[in-house]
Formats: structure tokens, C-alpha cells, sequence
């Protein structure tokens, strides 16, 4: 039996950053959008949207 092993495009470090600025955005009680977490992370946060660990409304 084989086992499926996806493989992430996102790094751990930059995904982790991705979930902390979001933190913070939430914390200034404002909506975490994309703008917002690009302007901290850029690339990272497509590639945590691509990779499914963060969902875009």
C-alpha cells in the first residue's frame, strides 16, 4: 500500500508569517484581506492560498 504524499509549495517559515500577520491585522480589528497580508509577506501568502492552509473570501 502506497501513501499519496502531497507536496507544499509554501515554506513552513513564510506560512508561519502569513498566520501571524493575519493575527495581528485581526487583532487591530480589521478585515485580514490580501492587500493587507501582501504588503507584510507577498509571495508567501499566494503560495499558503495555492497550498489550501489559507482560504481567500
Amino acid at each position: 500500500m502506497s501513501r499519496v504524499m502531497k507536496k507544499r509549495q509554501a515554506e513552513p517559515q513564510g506560512v508561519q508569517y502569513v498566520w501571524a500577520a493575519i493575527e495581528v491585522i485581526r487583532n487591530q480589528k480589521q478585515i485580514a484581506n490580501m492587500d493587507r497580508i501582501s504588503n507584510v509577506n507577498g509571495p508567501a501568502a499566494e503560495l499558503a492560498v495555492k497550498d489550501g492552509l489559507v482560504v481567500r473570501r
